[in-house]
């Protein structure tokens, strides 16, 4: 989105399905600690990728539950 207007650009990246809006910027870069890639249930591209989105890929969650508390109760 190229315009002077940033009240205009915020409406219109608002309104766009899709997973990077640029204003005033090219896209011809990629940063791998920001989020890149389709819009949920667009059925487009093949997924996220980078930030957040690459760490919840490669990451599954477990929960652990410890008893701190001395065995001999002191």
């Amino acid at each position: 989105v190229y315009t002077s207007d940033m009240n205009a650009a915020f409406h219109i990246a608002e309104r766009l399905e899709c997973g990077v809006v640029n204003v005033n910027e090219s896209a011809a870069y990629w940063d791998g600690r920001t989020p890149f890639g389709g819009w949920s249930g667009k059925g487009s591209g093949v997924g996220r990728v980078g930030g957040m989105e690459s760490i919840r890929f490669m990451t599954q969650l477990k929960s652990v539950v410890l008893d701190i508390r001395d065995p001999d109760g002191d």
